[in-house]
């Protein structure tokens, strides 16, 4: 069976625990976009914001794995395929 981390960005609670209001979740932590709304988001004015959550988020995520896995290579999909959106992609791609 091939382990890989499954990244979420649509569905239940952030493990980021963001100080101040996020655009990536609502005020009790829990993702607020869908697929689409991820999708379309650099046309949005707001967008440096988002992004730099969506870094977070990512970031804690596959810290969260390599903790709880004690892998040090890692395989990762999306849900929803979050991580075919063409900004994410290009984030996964950077913190190769």
């Amino acid at each position: 069976v091939k382990m890989r981390l499954h990244l979420n960005l649509t569905e239940g609670k952030a493990l980021f625990n963001y100080k101040k209001k996020s655009q990536l979740v609502n005020e009790k932590g829990f993702f607020c976009k869908s697929f689409f709304s991820l999708f379309i988001a650099p046309l949005n004015p707001n967008f440096s914001q988002l992004k730099i959550d969506t870094r977070k988020e990512i970031h804690e995520q596959i810290k969260s794995y390599l903790k709880f896995s004690k892998f040090t290579k890692i395989n990762l999909d999306g849900h929803q395929h979050i991580h075919c959106i063409p900004w994410i992609s290009n984030i996964l791609i950077k913190n190769k």
